[in-house]
């Protein structure tokens, strides 16, 4: 669902942000967090912005801004297609670096996003996007 770097925890809460979305998780388990940890997150959209993990592993690796890949898998909340952004959670997304070759795969219901982050907390470069919307499909 998301790969990338921590940016706040509400221990209260039992959530944290990473990429922009909010993610829910087992208070317990959030001691082990740290603000500008790497993660990558497992579970299911709950909402737009907001992500229910099953487990969340944390990388021993440094995240370096503009440098490090980062993933996020969400609801887009808006769409400014003159601009070529999306909005995700409270991450802004510019998709524009998408669009030459076939790595823009369209925009959704839900998409997933592939590329970096120049400034921790900025917006997102996003070099490869795919609609999502067949997770939101039943049979």
């Amino acid at each position: 669902m998301l790969a990338g770097p921590i940016q706040s925890i509400d221990l209260q809460g039992g959530s944290f942000v990473a990429v922009g979305q909010t993610v829910s998780f087992a208070r317990e388990s959030l001691g082990g967090l740290q603000v500008g940890g790497f993660v990558t997150v497992y579970g299911s959209i709950s909402g737009a912005g907001r992500i229910t993990a099953t487990s969340v592993d944390i990388s021993a690796e440094m995240y370096v801004p503009g440098a490090t890949e980062v993933l996020v898998t969400g609801i887009p909340s808006s769409v400014n297609f003159a601009r070529g952004t999306a909005l995700i959670g409270e991450l802004e997304v510019d998709y524009t670096p998408s669009l030459s070759g076939s790595r823009f795969g369209g925009i959704g219901a839900a998409i997933t996003v592939i590329g970096t982050q120049p400034a921790f907390g900025g917006a997102m470069l996003g070099d490869s996007v795919v609609d999502r919307t067949e997770l939101f499909l039943r049979d």
